[in-house]
């Protein structure tokens, strides 16, 4: 419970991201990080949870987070790109 998985993303051959929890409860944050978009710096919040069965896409271009709900959280990602990490990068939640 509480456990935070910070604001990361691949700029390096950036990933669309599909999500679900199938054991717990998360709520997760998408923040739009795609420079030239309108809806650059807005974010969204979702609740996802193993009862509620809730599937959440992100697209490529935008930074994922998620803080654990539930005792016990598992969470699954199916992406569109390999992930990379020397093309990974994060932001400080609490700036």
């Amino acid at each position: 419970m509480n456990t935070l998985r910070g604001l990361h993303f691949q700029w390096n051959k950036p990933q669309g991201k599909l999500i679900r929890v199938t054991k717990g409860e998360a709520v997760f944050a998408e923040l739009d990080i795609r420079y030239k978009s309108k809806t650059f710096g807005e974010h969204e919040k979702f609740i996802l949870s193993d009862v509620n069965k809730y599937i959440l896409w992100v697209p490529a271009g935008f930074a994922n987070g998620f803080l654990a709900l539930s005792e016990w959280c598992e969470v699954q990602y199916k992406c569109t790109a390999y992930y990379n990490p020397s093309g990974e990068g994060g932001i400080l939640w609490n700036t």
